[in-house]
């Protein structure tokens, strides 16, 4: 129960210092909250593939590739185009991708 719960708070320290480290306060809440999400379902999906007892029905990987695919609409939110016609945001969603990934590799080790 430590490790988990310490997994969670590096999960939210790190990405939140990230993100206020790289734009504002309120895009460092969003990064932690990306970070411990991804985090709390990589270890939900591995504690699930533990308890279950049916390795052919349970698979971890599973719930961590829809990580990827869902922060991949996200980031598409973050993306426009400027006014002067030049894109934006496109910073923004590639690190928060990147710490989304952080986080599922928190919630593996």
């Amino acid at each position: 129960m430590l490790e988990i719960i310490l997994k969670l708070v590096v999960a939210t320290v790190f990405p939140f210092f990230l993100g206020l480290f790289l734009y504002n306060g309120r895009t460092a809440r969003i990064f932690a909250f990306v970070g411990v999400g991804s985090t709390l379902v990589t270890i939900t999906s591995i504690y699930f593939f533990q308890v279950s007892g049916f390795p052919w029905y349970a698979d971890p990987g599973r719930l961590s590739a829809q990580i990827v695919s869902a922060l991949g609409f996200i980031g598409a939110g973050f993306i426009w185009l400027g006014k002067d016609k030049k894109i934006r945001g496109l910073n923004k969603a590639a690190a928060l991708w990147i710490v989304a990934i952080l986080g599922i590799i928190i919630g593996m080790r």
